[in-house]
């Protein structure tokens, strides 16, 4: 991966980012490549273009590196620590780095692994553990058991908030109370695990034969409304998600005010990964003609 230093900062990060790149060993993709929009991971490992991405949005992830290392030296002499695991599924060799596994004294596992986020992130979430932190996990129960870890009986997650202002634990009632958690995270039946990993390997195969669209979903795009306006007024009338919704408030308000000369307005959004967060969006054709879209409804 290709790293720039856009905003000049300090040579020893780079050094710092460009020694500590994720490395998938020799895998054609990793657990979490696998939980990235199907045409974002496709492009990542097709190998034309390598993937690049600004240091300074790379922070988060490095901050989370350093806390990863640092664990490392306090855990218990019979723990796996930071170990990389390997399965094949569908002919694709796929991998994955569990944080810590320990014996649960009953023959089995515990799976933990450290996660860091922001204050307002873990609200949104209502205090309960990502979607994509259960997905993950729950590959790497598949994986350990694959490499004769098994079972697997409890998963826990220790969270740290990178961004925790103890100023605002009382001021506002939905703000976490502390820096650090512990989220127990559900472990899936075989079942479950087993089709999980054949949608999502499938959906990887597919993208490689030929590249899907990136949802508004996984563009994590913010802000896009459609907008019923009335000639004359500056202000939107009411902002809509989709069109169709839009086009029907407009035509329930022309007829209640037929002498309403009311349009529809198109206001784009921010697709908040690609502008930041994904390595490949500067040869994405997709992201080419969002932008190209975008500024053409703008002026």
């Amino acid at each position: 991966m290709r790293i720039t230093n856009n905003s000049n900062l300090p040579a020893y990060w780079l050094r710092y980012a460009q020694q500590n790149q994720y490395d998938k060993g020799p895998a054609e993709v990793s657990v979490t490549g696998l939980l990235k929009p199907p045409r974002m991971s496709a492009m990542e490992t097709n190998g034309s273009t390598p993937p690049t991405v600004d240091l300074a949005d790379l922070m988060p992830s490095l901050l989370g590196n350093a806390w990863h290392e640092a664990m490392q030296n306090c855990m218990g002499s019979d723990a796996i620590i930071e170990k990389r695991f390997y399965m094949s599924h569908n002919k694709v060799l796929i991998s994955g780095q569990v944080d810590y596994m320990a014996p649960d004294g009953n023959g089995g596992w515990e799976l933990h692994d450290h996660k860091t986020t922001t204050g307002w992130g873990l609200v949104y979430s209502d205090f309960e553990p990502k979607q994509e932190w259960v997905e993950q996990l729950n590959l790497y129960v598949t994986l350990l058991e694959r490499n004769g870890y098994y079972p697997v009986s409890k998963i826990t997650v220790g969270v740290m908030i990178r961004d925790w202002i103890p100023s605002k634990v009382g001021r506002d009632k939905n703000y976490p109370e502390s820096m650090g958690s512990i989220m127990d995270i559900p472990v899936w039946d075989k079942e479950s695990r087993d089709m999980f990993l054949d949608r999502v390997v499938g959906e990887y195969l597919a993208a490689k034969e030929e590249l899907p669209e990136c949802s508004p979903e996984q563009r994590w795009e913010r802000g896009h409304k459609w907008q019923v306006k009335k000639e004359g007024r500056k202000s939107a009338i009411r902002n809509f998600d989709t069109f169709e919704e839009a086009d029907e408030e407009m035509a329930t308000r022309q007829e209640r005010h037929p002498d309403w000369n009311l349009y529809i307005e198109e206001r784009p959004g921010h697709s908040v990964r690609c502008e930041r967060y994904c390595p490949v969006a500067h040869h994405c054709s997709q992201w080419t003609e969002i932008q190209k879209r975008n500024q053409e409804i703008e002026t």
